[in-house]
Formats: C-alpha cells, structure tokens, sequence
C-alpha cells in the first residue's frame, strides 16, 4: 500500500471530492480537532476540512426534503410552519398524558451546534420520533396508574420519583430531592414557608438560601412579604434560574381581570418576570351576584391563560376539596398541578391525597409540625430518640416520605438549618404505620372567611 504523497494535488471542489474519492469524505467527517496531532498519511485532510460538522450538514440536507420547521412547530411534533393552539396543546396532553422530559428530549433529537443552553437556540423535531414518544408517554402514564392503585402506604413515594440530584453546584442547592409535576417541571420536596404576623424573617430567609441550600420558597400576597423576598433573593446571590417561588391569589382579587391584576402585581413585588407556581388561596370568596363555582371558574380560567403566557410555570390551588377538584376539571381545560393543604401526624386527609394522585395533582403539606404540638407528642418524642433527632425532624421526614412536598415555616436560624437535616435516615415501614395511624383529628388552620366548606 503506497503512502500518500506529501504535497497532494489540491481539489478545488468539495462535492467532486466526496463523490470521487469516498475514502477521503469518510476522513473529513471522522477528522479530529485541528490541534490534536495528526498521523502523516492524514495531515492534508485538515487543510481541505469544512468548517461546518456533520451535523448541520444533515440538518440542511433534512429541511431541503421536508422543508423549514418553525421552532413551535417542532416541539410539537409537526414538519411545517403551523403550530397549536393552547388549548390544542391541552387537548392532546389530555389525550396521550404527560411527556416525561426524558421522553421529550428524545423526540425533539440533539440540540444543533451553536445553539446554547437556553431554549432560545434552534431545535429540530424528526416526525419519525413522534409515536415513540406517544408510546412512552402512555406507558409511563399506565405505570403511575398501577403505582397509585397499590395500597403500598409511605411506599407511595416512588410514584413521585423523588430524585436526589448528584454532583448540583453550590447556586442549585445542597441536593435537595424534588418532585415531577404533570407539566414537566420539578418541585422541590422541602421548602421555607412564610406568613404574616412575624412569620418573616429577612436574615433567616438569607441564611436559609445561602447556608442551608434551600431554593424553594413559599409565600402570599395575603403575607405581605412579597416586597421583603426580592430584597433577600437579590443580597443572597442565588441565580433567580435556581429558585421555585410559590405565591398566592388571595379571593379578594378572584375574577378575571383581577386575578391577571393582581399576578402582575406580585410578579412586580417579587422582583421576577415569571412565578414558578400560582396558586389560588382558597375556594371560597363569598362574592355577591356569583356562586363560589363561577368565581372559581373565571379566575381558573385567567390563571391559564397566564400559564399559556408564561408568566406562570405551573399553576394550582390551596386548600381545596374533593369537590372543589372535580367541579374545576369540568369547568375548565387544565387540571392543577398542585393542592396545597394542611398536612401533619394530626390531620391526615388521606382520601384527598389519593385522588390528588389519581388525577396526576401534587399534594403539598403546610404546617408539617402542627404549630408545635406534634413536638411534644409521646410517641414522636420516643422515634426522636430512637433515630437521635428532633420530634420535628421527625414530623418532616415522615411527611417526606408519604411523598408530600413539604413546607416548614420558621424564622429562627437554628430551626431552619434543622429542618434540612432530614435526608440522612429514613424512618422504618413499622414507624411509618406507627405515625401514619395517630387518631387525632386536629385542623390548625380554620378561618371565618373563606368559608371551609364543600359547595
């Protein structure tokens, strides 16, 4: 076999080199980056290497046989320049159930050079991935049905998928699991809770980001604390990217134009451009001339339609019953990503869990330690000594572990950093049916307006 000359002859046509010498094509796609040493034989092939890499020469060589895809059109699925409508988008996540992100990746196929790692680079769907993405999707969605029809107890967690991120840098949080939400988007399972009346604390809120890793935060307009966030969020540092921000739409601005009003408003307040999760505060405003269904109704209805604008991430509710839940999924098109409600050893609305889980809503726990009182509670104290920790490390790590994403409120520096420390042990199943079994009934929470009431 002869070597190849030192000086070749040069071509100065590249398609006439690719169809006239195919060992060389097949050199110039395998070709290593310039600086990495090439053997003698290959040494001219750098010389002639096109600048562009295979990949964008597959992709044109793609849109001159189906044509030019347009970016919305793509990550739906379609080859032409038409993209749905959101309620047609609703209508087929409906349809054939959540895309897992995994699943979404793959249909939408690698991301093109130079495209960055924002969602603003350009991105082509091949149509051909399209059923093997509706097969994912169906058989994930018929796996999570078999998951909540088991009477597996705290081992209910795994329908959540709790997943515990490795090697996170310092600005994503300190391995904090998280939750999957039907849109897609991941929920941190530990937050800081905060309210009015003193339940704000600017340096507890500062350490709590900087120091304990804590990314989810959770407040209200009702708080009046929205303001004091944006302070605390710009000194502590923490990439706006990082952080879930829950807030709340308190039913004094229930209505449509003062529902979109009034997000807006708490958008401004915080200091953000987007919410990670708007919820409505509770089900009943006691409007004159509306019943407490078309109210919902109308301020559901403005609540997507800042979801489509992406103003919101994800949406849901508080404090909302069984009946509730099913009179806003015949009213309306999109189905809350989260019920938030109170959630601790001494009120377990566990028939409400099972069906938020049944319709793919995430139940989040406020108030885990029911103000205090579950701390001096026999039987906590004794499985806080058992394991060597605190009764409230106790109280969350057993609403953790029912796969309820959890919320401790506490302005105290010390009491903050402990209730993190609560990823290190995992209580056992018979402490688990231990706690779950406490017959108290005790509701914290009760107010005079909104009416709790099923109507």
């Amino acid at each position: 076999m002869s070597r190849a000359s030192p000086n070749p002859k040069p071509i100065k046509n590249n398609m006439m080199q690719m169809q006239m010498q195919p060992p060389a094509r097949f050199a110039l796609l395998c070709a290593p980056p310039l600086s990495s040493p090439l053997p003698a034989g290959r040494a001219h092939f750098a010389a002639r290497r096109p600048r562009q890499c295979p990949l964008v020469w597959m992709r044109r060589r793609w849109q001159r046989r189906v044509g030019p895809v347009s970016p919305a059109a793509a990550d739906y699925g379609g080859s032409g320049a038409w993209a749905p409508s959101p309620r047609q988008r609703r209508r087929r996540q409906r349809r054939v159930g959540p895309v897992s992100p995994a699943a979404a990746a793959a249909a939408r196929g690698p991301r093109l050079p130079g495209s960055g790692g924002g969602g603003g680079g350009l991105r082509r769907r091949i149509t051909h991935f399209a059923p093997f993405c509706d097969a994912v999707s169906k058989k994930k969605a018929a796996a999570r049905h078999h998951q909540r029809s088991s009477k597996s107890g705290f081992l209910d967690i795994i329908d959540f998928k709790i997943n515990r991120h490795l090697g996170m840098d310092e600005s994503q949080g300190l391995g904090i699991p998280t939750v999957e939400l039907a849109n897609g988007f991941n929920i941190p399972i530990l937050g800081l809770g905060t309210s009015h009346d003193g339940g704000y604390s600017h340096s507890s809120v500062l350490y709590a980001l900087k120091e304990c890793g804590i990314r989810h935060i959770d407040t209200a307009k009702r708080y009046g604390c929205e303001s004091y966030l944006k302070k605390a969020i710009r000194e502590s540092g923490v990439n706006r990217e990082s952080l879930w921000i829950t807030t709340k739409l308190w039913p004094g601005d229930y209505g449509y134009g003062a529902t979109k009003a009034a997000c807006l408003e708490s958008c401004r307040n915080l200091g953000v451009d987007y919410i990670d999760l708007y919820l409505m505060h509770w089900p009943d405003a006691n409007v004159p001339g509306k019943t407490n269904r078309e109210l919902r109704a109308e301020t559901w209805q403005a609540i997507e339609e800042l979801y489509d604008e992406g103003i919101c991430r994800s949406i849901g509710v508080s404090n909302f019953l069984i009946s509730h839940l099913e009179q806003l999924k015949e009213d309306c098109d999109i189905i809350p990503h989260v019920n938030q409600a109170e959630y601790h050893p001494f009120q377990k609305p566990q028939e409400l869990v099972d069906y938020c889980r049944s319709q793919g809503i995430v139940f989040e726990g406020y108030c885990p330690l029911a103000k205090g009182l579950a701390l001096s509670h026999p039987d906590i104290i004794k499985k806080a000594e058992k394991y060597k920790c605190t009764p409230a490390q106790i109280c969350i790590r057993w609403s953790i572990q029912n796969g309820i994403v959890t919320i401790p409120k506490s302005t105290k520096k010390e009491r903050i950093w402990e209730n993190c420390q609560v990823f290190d042990f995992s209580l056992s199943e018979e402490d688990m049916v231990s706690l779950n079994s406490l017959k108290k009934n005790s509701k914290m929470i009760t107010l005079k307006f909104p009416l709790w009431k099923e109507h």
